[in-house]
């Protein structure tokens, strides 16, 4: 049985936390470490999380992440069926090694980063059809920017989530994978990658509910530092193997603030 990736749960919560309320912060967070324990899991520990999730929604958490998680799925009346798909995309990591289509790689990126998303807007305080359309691209779009930036990593893990038919589209094979080389044919292969997660990004934001602007500010805030961090990685030259492309502090702060400025003065 392969052993289980250990990439962080979603994106750099920092930023996001100054525009959340105590109580809001406090959920957040006890959903983030109940993500981190799914990924941080092993084969033998799913049927245990999924124990425990049963008992945090009877009302009798029987451990410490249950016991802190059931004060946020009681305060925001959480829904269960995104911990599952959480608990459920830990599983895939433990099963499944390489992708060969963008189709099959969906259903993990909906499990792994929608169902985070769709926890953190019942956080904020939206729960319309749009705003989970909205949850669910912006999921993919922050678990491909990961993806992109942790090719060197998840190889090292024996791991790789690049579909294997688009890498092919491009003229580089598992094995010019394997042997991390770095071409024209990879280079190309990951644009095409970098667009795609801008474009979920986008779609993400042409569902949703100008209602639900304000609301989300928070979500925006993550996304724009995620796109920060694509640009980072393209203008790196898709220099994925050699090590995690970051972001400064500065940089940080200035995809926030360019987020507020789109969304935050809309806030009453």
């Amino acid at each position: 049985m392969p052993t289980a990736v250990k990439p962080e749960p979603g994106p750099d919560l920092t930023l996001a936390f100054l525009f959340l309320s105590a109580e809001q912060r406090e959920a957040l967070s006890a959903v983030y470490a109940f993500c981190r324990a799914a990924r941080e899991s092993g084969a033998e520990a799913i049927p245990v999380l999924r124990g425990e999730l049963e008992a945090v929604y009877v009302g009798r958490p029987a451990n410490d992440l249950g016991r802190r998680l059931r004060p946020a799925v009681e305060r925001f009346q959480l829904s269960r069926e995104p911990f599952e798909n959480i608990v459920s995309g830990a599983a895939m990591d433990l099963e499944i090694r390489r992708y060969r289509t963008f189709e099959g790689l969906e259903t993990y990126l909906y499990r792994a980063g929608s169902s985070l998303g769709v926890l953190a807007i019942e956080i904020f305080g939206c729960r319309s059809a749009s705003a989970k359309e909205y949850a669910r691209w912006l999921g993919y779009g922050f678990r491909l920017t990961e993806i992109l930036r942790d090719v060197g990593a998840d190889l090292d893990r024996g791991r790789g989530y690049l579909p294997a038919a688009d890498l092919e589209r491009f003229g580089y094979s598992e094995a010019d994978l394997r042997n991390r080389v770095h071409n024209a044919a990879f280079r190309a292969a990951l644009d095409y990658q970098v667009r795609r997660a801008r474009a979920c990004f986008e779609k993400a934001r042409a569902a949703l509910d100008p209602a639900d602007r304000a609301a989300v500010l928070p979500a925006e805030v993550m996304a724009a530092v995620s796109e920060r961090l694509l640009e980072n990685i393209q203008n790196s030259g898709y220099r994925v193997f050699e090590g995690r492309v970051a972001l400064s502090a500065p940089e940080k702060l200035l995809a926030a603030a360019g987020a507020w400025w789109r969304l935050g003065r809309g806030r009453s």
